[in-house]
């Protein structure tokens, strides 16, 4: 009888917990779309901790609504002049959002006739442009931005002799 008792007591004790702890969790309180929306105010390498740190964020972290901030804005135009126009619809339609960000972020897709290349700096998304010595166009000749000129204005304080002797 006494054990009965106490199981009672016990259940009643775990369910007002629970409660408690529903009502301080985030994930009750708040709707997903508010969650995915504040997430999305991060960077990708916080939003990717979120979704380690809390089971309850990995779905709304790893979703498309979320990652699709941190992609470029005109990133579906960019993939599209890649010089692999196959591998670049696929791209656009079977990764993820966060894969194709990821894949973005480690392998440049090519672009612009081959002459640039396109890939994304992991921890904030920013985008990064290598032009190939086939894409720059140089001026020689009488060019005032040319010459030694050129050379102080870019490096400021450093002289030429300071850099021979180095």
């Amino acid at each position: 009888m006494y054990f009965q008792i106490i199981f009672k007591i016990q259940d009643n004790i775990e369910k007002e917990l629970s409660s408690e702890r529903s009502k301080m969790d985030i994930t009750f309180v708040l709707p997903a779309q508010c969650i995915s929306y504040i997430i999305s105010l991060t960077t990708p390498r916080d939003a990717s901790r979120l979704s380690l740190a809390c089971p309850a964020f990995k779905s709304t972290a790893d979703s498309d609504s979320v990652w699709e901030k941190f992609l470029p804005s005109d990133y579906k135009e960019i993939i599209s002049n890649s010089s692999s126009i196959s591998a670049s619809s696929l791209m656009i339609t079977s990764l993820s959002k966060k894969d194709l960000y990821f894949y973005l972020c480690h392998n440049p897709i090519l672009i612009n006739n081959h002459t640039t290349s396109f890939s994304l700096v992991q921890q904030t998304g920013k985008k990064c442009y290598m032009v190939g010595t086939r894409g720059l166009s140089i001026a020689w000749g009488d060019s005032p931005n040319i010459g030694t000129g050129f050379l102080y204005e870019s490096l400021g304080d450093i002289s030429l002799s300071s850099m021979n002797d180095g």
